[in-house]
C-alpha cells in the first residue's frame, strides 16, 4: 500500500503544509516587526509580575498568584490571592489590563512600588500594605498565571522522563536484533527523554534560583526545547509513517532548522523575544503537531487493507485533536476560544501519545519485568536515602548544631548508614525482594533452579523429559517438544527440520514468528511451512555431527515471547548441550571399556579419576551461570582428555609433547576448580617434545600433586613441570608446594606403585622414579633413558 498514489499524495500534502508553515511564520514575523519598529526596547524578555489580575466591582483583585516568587529568600511582603491593588508606582489602578500592560512592558528586575489592600479572613479587618515588588520575566513554554498547572507540569516532566528512561532501557537490547528498524524509534525515545528531562531540570532550577530576573538559562532553554521537540516529532514521523529513508525527512529538517535559526536570531541577536514570544511558541507546537498528524495519516493509509475499526477510530480521534491544535495555534481568532495556558497543558499531555503509541507494541518483547523491577528498587533506594539524610541532618541540628566540620561528619555518617542498610538488605534479600517482583517470580526461580540442576543428571532421556515439563509449566505453552533427528537421511526431499537446523546453527539464532525478537527469515516456501505448524519458536540443540535436536515451542498462554524468555531458553539449551555432551562421552567410555581387553580396561580406569570428573562437572555447572562461553571451553577441554585417554589407552608410548598437552589441559580444568589459588609452571627444553615416553606416566604424577598436594592446602598452590636432557636421560621434574608426600605410603598407592613397576618392566632399570618430601612440598623426578624404548612385556 505504501507505493499507492494515496500514500504519496498525502506525503505531498504534508510537504506543502511544511512550506505553508515556513511562509506563515515569515509573514507574521514581518508584521510584528512593522508594528514594533518605532518602539524602544526596555528589556529582552517580556516582564511578569507573577499575578493574574481580575476586574471586579471592588477593583482590581489578585485572582491567582504564581508560587515561584514564594520560593525566593527575599525580604518583602508579597501580594496574596484576594488582595486588591490600589496603586502601582504611585499611579492609581482601575483596570486589570492596565496592570498587565505596565508589568509586561517593564524589564525583568524592575522594582515596582505597590500599594494594595488586604482583608483578614478571620477578623475581616482591612490592612493597607505598601511593598517593593520585583518584576520577573515571562516563562517560555510554561504556565505564568496558572499555579496549579505549573505545579502539575513539574510532576509531568519528572514522571515522563522516568517513563522514557524505562522505555529506552527496554528497547536498547531489542535494537540489536534489527538496528535499521529501531534507529528512528530509539531516536524518538531519546529525544523525548531529553525533552522531558529538560522541562524537569528547568522547573527545579526556577525553584532553587535565588533571582527571577536572570534570563540566560531561559534563553538556552527556549532553543533546546525547540530542538528536542523538533527531533522528537521528526523521528516519530519516520518511524510511524514508514518513511524511514532519510531523504523523506529532509523537508522537516530544513523547516525545523529554519524555525530554530529564526528563534536564535530573536533571542541572541535582535533581542526581540518579548514581541515574538507567542509566535515562536505557536509555530514550535504547530511543527510538532503537523508531524504527528502526517505520521498517523500515512500509517492509517498503509494499514487500510486491514480495516481495523478500533485502530482507525482511536488514531483518527488523535488526528482530529491534533488538527484542532494546529488550527488553534495558526488562527488568532481561535485563540480567543481557549485559554493559552490550558491549550499548552493539553499539548503537553498529548505529547506523550507518540512516545506511548510508537513503543507500546515493541515493549512487550523486551525485558519489561526486569527493568521495571530494578527501577522500582532504585526509586525506593533513592527515597530511603533522602529520608535518611534528612533524619541525620535533623539529629545533628538538635544535638550539635555548631559542631566544627559538621557537614563532613553528616556526609560520613550518611555513607556509613547507607552501607549498613545495604548489608542488611543483602542479608535479607530473599525476604525483601518479593515486594519488588511480580507473581511470576516464583515460577522463574523454580525454572532457574532446574537449569542449575541439569549437570547432576545421569540420564539423557530423563533430562529431556524434565526439560519439556519445565518449559511447559513456566511458559504455559502448548505444544513443547524436543525432537531429535539424525544428520543423514535417506529421504529424497529433506524435511523442514533438516532445512531449518543448519541455518539456525550457522546464524547462531532462533526462529520466531515475531520478528521483533528474531529477524531471521527463511525462503518463502519454508516460511509458509513453518507458519502452518503450531510452533512459535524454534531453537537448535547440538550434541555432535551425527545427531541434532530442535526445541519447538508453541504459543504462550499469556503474552508473547520476549528477550528475557530468549535468554532463559538460551541458558537452558547451553546447559543441556553441555550435560548431554558429557553424558555422551561417559556413555562412549562405558561402551569402550566393555569392548577392550582386561589390561587396557585396568589402565584406562587408573587414568580416569572419578573425583576429577565429578569436580570438573560441578565446576562447569557453576561456570555456566557466570559465563556460558567459558563453560563451553571447559567441556571441550574435558572432551579432549576423554578422547586422548580413549585413543592412547592401547598405546604404550606417546611423544612427550602430547603428554605435555594432556597435563596442560588437565591443569587448566583444575584451575576452574581452584581459581587463582592454583599457579602452573611448565617448561620443556627445545628438542625434547619428540622423545617417546610411557603413555600417561606424567599425567599420573601431576594428578597425584593435585589430589594429595594442592587439594589439601588453603594457601595458594603451585604445580611445576620441567623436562630437560641430562646426559643420556630425559629428566622430568614435578614439584608442588603441598603438605609433602608420605614416603611410607608410596607403595600403597595403586597409581604410583603401578607407575614404578611399569617403568622397571619397560626399561629394566630401577630408581627411574624418585620421590622426596622437601618440607615445603613434594619433589618427583622421572628419568627416561634416551635411545631405547622398551623391553616390552
Amino acid at each position: 500500500m505504501r507505493n499507492s498514489w494515496v500514500w504519496y499524495t498525502t506525503l505531498g500534502v504534508f510537504y506543502l503544509a511544511l512550506v505553508w508553515t515556513g511562509y506563515a511564520f515569515e509573514r507574521q514575523s514581518a508584521e510584528i516587526r512593522r508594528l514594533q519598529v518605532d518602539e524602544e526596547l526596555e528589556g529582552r524578555f517580556e516582564g511578569n509580575d507573577w499575578v493574574s489580575w481580575r476586574n471586579t466591582e471592588a477593583g482590581v483583585i489578585a485572582d491567582q498568584v504564581h508560587p515561584l516568587p514564594g520560593y525566593k529568600p527575599i525580604d518583602q511582603r508579597r501580594i496574596r490571592q484576594g488582595d486588591r491593588l490600589l496603586e502601582l508606582d504611585f499611579n492609581k489602578i482601575g483596570q486589570a489590563e492596565v496592570v498587565d500592560r505596565i508589568t509586561q512592558a517593564a524589564r525583568p528586575g524592575h522594582i515596582f512600588v505597590a500599594k494594595f489592600e488586604r482583608t483578614d479572613p478571620y477578623s475581616q479587618t482591612v490592612e493597607v500594605i505598601e511593598a517593593m515588588i520585583k518584576n520577573g520575566f515571562r516563562l517560555v513554554f510554561s504556565y505564568n498565571h496558572t499555579p496549579f498547572l505549573w505545579h502539575l507540569s513539574g510532576w509531568i516532566g519528572g514522571l515522563g522522563a522516568l517513563l522514557a528512561f524505562i522505555i529506552l532501557a527496554i528497547l536498547l537490547p531489542l535494537a540489536r536484533t534489527d538496528r535499521r528498524k529501531y534507529i528512528p524509534l530509539l531516536g524518538m525515545v531519546i529525544s523525548a527523554l531529553f525533552w522531558l528531562f529538560l522541562q524537569l531540570l528547568r522547573h527545579v532550577y526556577l525553584i532553587v534560583e535565588s533571582d527571577l530576573e536572570r534570563t540566560g538559562v531561559e534563553k538556552a532553554y527556549l532553543l533546546l526545547y525547540m530542538a528536542l521537540l523538533f527531533s522528537y516529532g521528526i523521528f516519530y514521523f519516520l518511524f510511524k509513517s514508514g518513511a524511514r529513508h532519510v531523504l523523506l525527512s529532509l523537508p522537516s529538517v530544513l523547516l525545523g532548522g529554519f524555525l530554530w535559526y529564526r528563534a536564535y536570531q530573536v533571542v541572541y541577536i535582535s533581542h526581540e523575544l518579548k514581541y515574538f514570544h507567542d509566535l515562536i511558541e505557536s509555530y514550535t507546537l504547530i511543527f510538532f503537531l503537523l508531524h504527528l498528524v502526517a505520521a498517523l495519516c500515512l500509517f492509517l493509509i498503509d494499514r487500510w487493507p486491514e480495516r481495523k475499526l478500533s485502530s482507525f477510530l482511536g488514531l483518527g480521534s488523535i488526528v482530529l485533536i491534533a488538527s484542532a491544535g494546529i488550527a488553534y495555534y495558526a488562527l488568532p481568532e481561535a485563540q480567543a476560544l481557549v485559554d493559552h495556558e490550558q491549550a499548552l497543558f493539553i499539548f503537553q499531555v498529548m505529547a506523550f501519545f507518540p512516545l506511548i503509541n510508537a513503543t507500546l507494541l515493541q515493549l512487550q518483547f523486551g525485558k519489561v519485568s526486569l527493568v521495571v523491577t530494578q527501577t522500582i528498587q532504585y526509586l525506593v533506594a533513592f527515597l530511603v536515602s533522602i529520608v535518611l539524610y534528612l533524619f541525620i541532618n535533623q539529629v545533628f541540628e538538635y544535638v550539635r548544631p555548631t559542631i566544627q566540620y559538621r557537614q563532613i561528619l553528616e556526609f560520613v555518617t550518611f555513607l556509613l548508614a547507607i552501607l549498613v542498610l545495604r548489608l542488611l538488605y543483602m542479608a535479607n534479600e530473599n525476604r525483601l525482594s518479593k515486594y519488588f517482583v511480580s507473581d511470576q517470580r516464583e515460577r522463574l526461580n523454580k525454572f532457574r533452579s532446574f537449569i542449575a540442576s541439569i549437570p547432576r543428571y545421569t540420564s539423557a532421556e530423563q533430562l529431556c523429559r524434565d526439560l519439556e515439563t519445565q518449559l511447559q509449566e513456566y511458559f504455559r505453552a502448548d505444544p513443547v517438544e524436543l525432537v531429535w533427528h539424525e544428520a543423514e537421511s535417506a529421504e529424497a526431499e529433506p524435511r523442514w527440520e533438516q532445512r531449518v537446523y543448519p541455518r539456525l546453527v550457522a546464524e547462531n539464532a532462533v526462529w520466531s514468528r515475531t520478528k521483533e525478537i528474531s529477524p531471521l527469515r527463511f525462503e518463502t516456501d519454508l516460511e509458509k511451512t513453518l507458519n502452518k505448524t503450531p510452533y512459535t519458536l524454534l531453537s537448535p540443540v547440538t550434541i555432535d555431527e551425527e545427531k541434532y535436536g530442535l526445541l519447538r515451542l508453541g504459543r504462550k498462554k499469556r503474552g508473547v515471547y520476549n528477550l528475557s524468555d530468549l535468554e532463559l531458553i538460551s541458558s537452558l539449551i547451553q546447559q543441556t548441550q553441555l550435560t548431554l555432551n558429557v553424558l555422551q562421552l561417559v556413555q562412549r567410555e562405558k561402551e569402550l571399556i566393555q569392548q577392550t581387553y582386561e589390561a587396557n580396561l585396568t589402565a584406562l580406569r587408573s587414568q580416569i579419576n572419578p573425583h576429577f570428573l565429578f569436580n570438573t562437572l560441578n565446576s562447569i555447572g557453576e561456570l555456566v551461570h557466570e559465563s556460558a562461553d567459558l563453560a563451553e571451553q571447559a567441556v571441550e577441554k574435558l572432551a579432549f582428555i576423554f578422547r586422548y585417554t580413549l585413543k592412547k589407552s592401547s598405546e604404550n608410548f606417546v611423544p612427550l609433547g602430547e603428554e605435555i598437552n594432556l597435563i596442560t589441559t588437565y591443569l587448566e580444568l583444575e584451575k576452574i576448580r581452584f581459581g587463582s589459588r592454583l599457579d602452573v609452571h611448565i617448561e620443556v627444553e627445545p628438542g625434547m617434545k619428540d622423545v617417546l615416553i610411557p603413555a600417561f606416566i606424567l599425567q599420573t604424577l601431576v594428578e597425584n600433586c593435585i589430589k594429595h598436594g594442592i587439594a589439601k592446602i588453603l594457601h595458594n598452590g603451585l604445580v611445576s613441570v620441567e623436562a630437560f636432557r641430562q646426559e643420556e636421560f630425559l629428566v622430568c621434574e614435578v614439584v608442588d608446594n603441598g603438605p609433602g608426600i608420605d614416603l611410607t605410603r608410596i607403595h600403597k598407592s595403586t597409581g604410583l606403585s603401578n607407575s614404578i613397576a611399569r617403568l622397571e618392566n619397560i626399561y629394566d632399570l630401577k630408581n627411574l622414579l624418585y620421590f622426596e618430601n622437601t618440607g615445603e612440598g613434594t619433589y618427583v623426578r622421572l628419568k627416561i633413558p634416551l635411545g631405547q624404548h622398551a623391553q616390552l612385556p
